[in-house]
């Protein structure tokens, strides 16, 4: 799966020992099939503590992987996969429960409301930012800011439905 020219060239600079397999059978590559397994069943995990649909699933990879890379390997107990390969530490505290709701932030004018209903749904580039899905523009956003209860989380449609009723009718108390 990662053999190409620049691949390889990446590889043997960084100094890494890279053991091919069989090709399309990774069920033969047990280090990869459990990192396999691994990312499965967080995904799984998230998905299921958030309550969230199926279609949030390659949202919920690219969370794992990133926290994943946040944090030691055992071949490298002092340092992060993103220590390793990027040469800086990410930050853990734009870490969030994946499918948290709360308030994301927008640069607008003085004039315009600058919070949106959100769901956490990742970290932003170089994990310095939020990754959010506004639930009202029905986008996804990456933001400097958000505030969550973490206590709150899409159980079900009729209650993303109500929750959405009652943020519509308390519009004028939107944290600014």
């Amino acid at each position: 799966e990662f053999v190409n020219h620049n691949m390889t060239e990446f590889i043997r600079s960084e100094g890494i020992d890279h053991q091919l397999c069989a090709p399309y059978f990774h069920q033969g590559n047990g280090k990869a099939e459990i990192y396999v397994q691994l990312v499965k069943n967080l995904v799984a995990a998230f998905m299921h503590y958030g309550n969230l649909s199926p279609g949030w699933w390659s949202e919920a990879i690219l969370h794992v992987a990133d926290v994943l890379n946040m944090f030691p390997s055992h071949k490298f107990p002092d340092l992060s996969r993103c220590d390793h390969l990027w040469k800086y530490r990410p930050s853990t505290a734009y870490l969030r429960c994946f499918g948290a709701l709360g308030y994301g932030w927008q640069d607008k004018s003085v004039y315009g409301s600058s919070s949106f209903r959100a769901m956490y749904i990742g970290m932003g580039p170089q994990y310095r930012y939020y990754k959010l899905y506004d639930l009202e523009a029905k986008r996804i956003r990456i933001t400097p800011a958000f505030v969550s209860s973490e206590k709150h989380f899409l159980r079900s449609p009729a209650l993303l439905a109500a929750l959405l009723e009652k943020w519509t009718q308390e519009a004028g108390s939107d944290p600014a």
